[in-house]
């Protein structure tokens, strides 16, 4: 009997478009310009989610977006609101004119969410996105305690964003739906 091998599926050249290419369960979602920056970090964040979903279809391909998302002049990206919660972050966790360890907590946690799906809209972050975060959290060794801490935190983050009114409360009911 042949040796079964899981390899992770190719960041490929579509030579036609100039677009890099991944193929997942036959289908092929293209990345972006092949070789820059955003498309190696799209083919990161996709095949992070895949493995997450234990090699399924993704619920929703980063080319088959939300209809709404259409409407919207400026998405806010991953990136744009953690930022925007490191400003309010690191004047509300302060004491004695200095910042907690929980400023540092918060860095330590969002930096697997902003390396793999910084460029993603915030909107479509969701529990599939966050399994692979919290994957890529085991992957570096980290304990259980540690990673839930992580995990909460980021939903904090998108706690926040809701509480501003710059999320929809559904993408934080979503995240609140993975198991810790």
């Amino acid at each position: 009997m042949p040796k079964l091998t899981r390899k992770l599926p190719s960041y490929r050249l579509h030579k036609a478009s100039g677009q890099g290419v991944i193929t997942l369960n036959g289908k092929d979602l293209y990345l972006g310009t092949y070789g820059s920056a955003e498309s190696r970090s799209e083919y990161d964040r996709i095949v992070a989610e895949w493995l997450a979903n234990h090699h399924q279809d993704l619920a929703t391909p980063p080319t088959a977006r939300a209809p709404e998302d259409a409407t919207h002049e400026h998405d806010l990206t991953v990136n744009e609101l953690f930022s925007a919660y490191w400003q309010f972050a690191t004047g509300y966790y302060v004491k004695n004119d200095q910042p907690t360890g929980e400023v540092e907590n918060l860095r330590d946690a969002a930096r697997p969410m902003t390396t793999l799906h910084g460029q993603s809209s915030a909107s479509q972050f969701g529990p599939l996105a966050l399994e692979a975060v919290r994957q890529a959290m085991i992957d570096q060794g980290l304990c259980r305690r540690v990673i839930n801490g992580r995990v909460n935190r980021i939903r904090r983050i998108f706690k926040w964003g809701v509480s501003k009114q710059i999320l929809s409360p559904l993408v934080l009911q979503s995240l609140q739906s993975l198991a810790t």
